[in-house]
């Protein structure tokens, strides 16, 4: 049953719905907010219920009025939503403005739902609502977004980007991914960490007594005592399996089929079979009444990031279900309370471990405190001067993108009138609103020349596809500096080695590193007997081969690289610096992700093993994060002779002998990133990979993180 039905049902019972009051909000102080609202999708839904609640308690007087592409009313809706197209007309009236929260820095135009005609998506429900708040010298805040690293670039509109974030007064970024994206494409632009704003759910709404409707929903369903919930989503049958595991191993007697993701499929048709008694909840829910579902069960099989934020505010332990490649979910590894479900023994660990809300997740609410703060004493102060400089510079990029002559005076006469005090455009009420229509029309048109309704292939544009070098190399490698490892300077104490480092041009380093492989990985873990270890690994170039693995996945950055390495004066470069033949020793080339709690014990390379160059591709690395490569003097950890940090341009070289005794330290839990690596192993003629032996095969994934 849709949401409007669901609607319907808790109305004739008498149930109370919470709802964003759109007409309280037309007598107080108006605060906006815009996004993805008009979906039925449990995260989207929660940001304007988060900003209200929020800004409510900080003073009743601050109101909100979400809007979105489509209208919605609450009458089959949770709230009120307005169309985005009204944005122009209301903003004078408004005393701050919210973008997102959500993914929305992106370029691609998919939609779940249909759209008005004439829509621009995505642009109409983050770029074009951020130049208009700020043209009309509000305070623009980004509302703990998240960017699509991966999304296509949309040419032409870099600057109109870069510009737009530059004048907003906050661009609150929820993973490092987003902090370091948005710092190369707007680097004038104020960015902050601001956690998802969902982190904030168990403070404002903590759980007390059962609400009516979550009273109500229990015995429509029959359900008493504890449960399990899990997302009805098409992937939970694949883990039926694990599932019944866990619940065995919890003693849980119940488990819910939920659907969160309404608009993305979740159905309650979506059940594992387990022995354990399945309830399945038919309805899509309102959001507060996930929330609590969600936030009363005993555990969470679940693949959604908001779902799974809810149960990380709440203590409820987690398992991930489905590995989704996107970075935004980067931000779930940072906490203990969860698992994936492919790894028992996390699992297991969550079983026994002690149910509460994390030091982390108590943190994010902190800062998510001090952001709504910061939001109410814009929203009830004065006109700023900076947000009155973003306003102006606004104007002049408008005048600036106008090209023809026509379009250019109009702008031209815009922007002096922009230079008149506030005051008087207050008193000119109706004529300002039409300047903002007319500057919102004709920065569409100029965007629309731009950027068309389809989405880009990069190998027919100029993107990714057509990638160069950045300069022209004397190393002789198309991306790597062979000559510096040439002329490297080897180690002989307390083995042979070396740390080589300046591999790469500063431009193409950072495309090397933004580009890094995500794809096709498979878990490592284990104990060996002289070590332990844990970390994801993909292919690059199996043992021997001559070929690239996977090649149609890597970035031509990627491609041009292990080119470099698969050449011959990449071997003589070797050979020449380790004092050894490498010319036909079999060599295999693996990707690495150390994520937060990997690590690689103190350990002497297998004896099939001649040397093993290891190339870093982290833009910046905190040795306090570990993930560092240790090079001992002996099995010890603590008997160090160097530490190398992960950082792209460098490299360690290490020749196997039986004192070459190394590890990599843990990665920390809190850490944002990954320690990103790519092994170069030369082996003994007729050795076999023990990372990928021949006949066996392994589940590969999708690298979630950054």
């Amino acid at each position: 049953m849709p949401y409007s039905g669901i609607m319907a049902a808790l109305r004739q019972e008498r149930m109370p719905i919470v709802n964003v009051d759109v007409e309280k909000a037309a007598h107080g102080r108006q605060i906006g907010i815009v996004g993805t609202f008009d979906v039925e999708n449990y995260g989207d839904l929660l940001f304007p219920l988060i900003a209200e609640k929020a800004l409510h308690q900080r003073d009743e007087s601050l109101n909100l009025i979400p809007f979105s592409l489509n209208s919605r009313s609450a009458a089959d809706w949770p709230y009120d939503v307005q169309p985005i197209a009204r944005l122009p007309e209301r903003i004078p009236d408004l005393r701050a403005l919210l973008i997102g929260g959500g993914q929305l820095v992106r370029f691609d135009d998919a939609y779940p739902v249909p759209v008005p005609p004439g829509s621009r998506v995505p642009l109409d429900y983050w770029l074009l609502p951020a130049l208009a708040g700020a043209i009309g010298g509000k305070p623009v805040f980004w509302n703990g977004i998240g960017a699509w690293t991966d999304s296509p670039r949309a040419a032409g509109l870099d600057h109109i980007v870069q510009e737009a974030f530059a004048a907003s007064r906050l661009v609150g970024l929820r993973d490092e991914a987003s902090l370091r994206h948005l710092a190369r494409i707007a680097p004038d632009a104020a960015t902050r960490f601001v956690p998802d704003t969902a982190f904030g759910l168990s403070r404002l709404w903590p759980l007390g007594e059962e609400s009516t409707d979550y009273r109500a929903w229990r015995q429509a369903l029959g359900l008493a005592g504890r449960y399990a919930v899990v997302q009805a989503n098409a992937a939970m049958p694949l883990h039926a399996e694990a599932i019944q595991r866990q619940l065995r191993l919890m003693d849980i007697p119940a488990a819910v089929i939920l659907p969160v993701c309404w608009c993305h499929g979740d159905r309650a048709d979506h059940a594992p079979r387990l022995e354990t008694r399945i309830l399945r909840s038919y309805a899509w829910l309102h959001p507060h009444l996930i929330r609590e579902i969600i936030a009363r069960s005993e555990i969470l099989f679940g693949s959604s990031l908001h779902a799974s934020i809810t149960a990380i505010s709440y203590g409820v332990p987690l398992v991930r279900g489905v590995q989704y490649s996107e970075r935004k979910f980067e931000q779930l590894r940072l906490f203990e309370g969860v698992a994936d479900i492919e790894e028992p023994a996390a699992m297991q660990r969550l079983a026994h471990g002690r149910r509460g809300v994390e030091a982390l997740a108590q943190d994010y609410a902190d800062r998510l405190d001090r952001y709504w703060d910061e939001v109410a004493a814009a929203a009830l102060g004065d006109s700023k001067e900076r947000d009155e400089a973003a306003r102006l510079r606004t104007l002049a990029l408008f005048a600036q993108l106008c090209a023809d002559r026509q379009r250019g005076t109009a702008a031209s006469r815009l922007q002096t009138r922009a230079t008149e005090p506030i005051m008087f455009l207050k008193r000119r009420r109706a004529h300002w609103r039409n300047n903002l229509l007319l500057l919102n029309d004709r920065l569409k048109q100029t965007v629309g020349g731009a950027f068309g309704r389809g989405t880009r292939d990069p190998a027919k544009e100029g993107g990714a596809a057509e990638w160069s070098p950045s300069t022209a190399r004397d190393g002789g490698g198309a991306i790597l500096d062979i000559a510096a490892i040439e002329t490297a300077a080897i180690a002989t104490q307390p083995y042979r080695w070396a740390h080589i480092e300046n591999l790469f041009a500063p431009e193409d380093a950072r495309t090397l590193a933004e580009a890094f492989p995500s794809d096709s990985f498979r878990r490592v873990a284990g104990n060996d007997g002289e070590k332990s270890y844990q970390y994801l690994s993909r292919s690059l170039v199996h043992m021997g081969a001559s070929e690239i693995t996977r090649p149609e996945r890597l970035h031509p950055a990627w491609r041009a690289l292990l080119g470099d390495l698969l050449s011959r004066r990449y071997r003589e470069a070797l050979s020449e610096a380790t004092g050894l033949d490498l010319g036909k020793a079999p060599m295999e080339i693996n990707a690495i992700h150390f994520g937060a709690g990997a690590w690689l014990g103190p350990h002497v390379d297998l004896k099939d093993k001649i040397a093993t160059h290891i190339l870093y591709f982290n833009e910046d690395w905190d040795s306090a994060d570990g993930g560092c490569l240790q090079v001992l003097r002996s099995r010890d950890d603590a008997d160090r002779e160097a530490e190398i940090l992960p950082i792209v341009g460098g490299s360690a070289l290490l020749v196997r002998s039986d004192d070459s005794w190394h590890s990599v330290s843990p990665v920390a839990r809190g850490c944002r990133t990954s320690r990103k690596n790519i092994n170069v192993i030369f082996h003994l003629p007729g050795s076999i990979s023990t990372m990928w032996p021949p006949g066996e095969k392994h589940r590969l994934i999708d690298y979630a993180g950054s």
